[in-house]
């Protein structure tokens, strides 16, 4: 996928958190141009890339002056320090939380903020890799500031893929009369259809243990996913374009 830089790979991550970090991947700071995450996985192993052409393009609108550029990168990790400390809170307030008291409505409320927040504390991550392989002097400034600000670099991404508690799958999973493994296969919207009492397409759950694409839909401004057969065909897709 020589048209595909990756930005990470993991193993065993869910849709859920799939999803946060697609949104982190596109809400880049703004005077950077947004890119177009798409994430591919194969036998629960997945790998987050951006197109090549937006490398090219991410640093194209920042501020002629270094000066201004320095300060909106200063401010950014600013906002991101806010960020990633409220979510090592959120930890701990999640690891005393009783997931079995909340109604319907208020495990899906708390699920929604753990997918925000997951998704703030991963853009840091994701702009300091997108200038490494793009503006080596700005991934320098970036992590300069990280460093100023006593962020353990590594400490950002399983902070925040650690919001999901596998006691919230295994929770909302037993509300919709699935498995936990089942329940981590399924999007915001499905757990939103499912507690609320709607229907979601069940093949296609199936299917997705198999293989699945989460793209980001610029008309939804939201990411979209792809199982099976139609991941497939959307890999091809994507493969012909790039």
């Amino acid at each position: 996928m020589g048209d595909f830089v990756r930005l990470i790979k993991f193993s065993n991550i869910s849709v859920s958190q799939l999803w946060a970090l697609t949104i982190a991947a596109r809400k880049m700071p703004k005077g950077f141009y947004q890119p177009n995450p798409i994430s591919f996985v194969k036998s629960y192993e997945a790998e987050l890339f951006i197109l090549g052409k937006d490398v090219e393009k991410f640093s194209s609108n920042l501020p002629q002056s270094n000066e201004a550029a320095q300060q909106l990168l200063k401010n950014f990790v600013s906002e991101s320090h806010k960020s990633y400390e409220s979510a090592k809170v959120s930890l701990n307030d999640l690891n005393s939380l009783s997931f079995s008291s909340l109604s319907n409505e208020t495990l899906y409320k708390v699920y929604s903020i753990i997918v925000s927040q997951s998704s703030e504390v991963a853009r840091l991550f994701f702009l300091s890799k997108i200038l490494e392989a793009t503006a080596k002097d700005q991934h320098s400034i970036v992590q300069k500031f990280i460093s100023e600000k006593s962020i353990q670099f590594d400490d950002i991404m399983p902070t925040s893929l650690s919001l999901f508690k596998d006691e919230l799958f295994e929770e909302i999973g037993k509300r919709i009369y699935k498995k936990k493994q089942e329940a981590a296969l399924m999007s915001p919207e499905e757990f939103h259809s499912a507690l609320y009492g709607g229907v979601f397409d069940e093949e296609e759950l199936a299917e997705r243990k198999s293989n699945y694409i989460v793209v980001y839909d610029l008309e939804k401004d939201a990411p979209h996913i792809y199982s099976g057969e139609k991941a497939r065909a959307m890999e091809a897709s994507l493969l012909r374009r790039v």
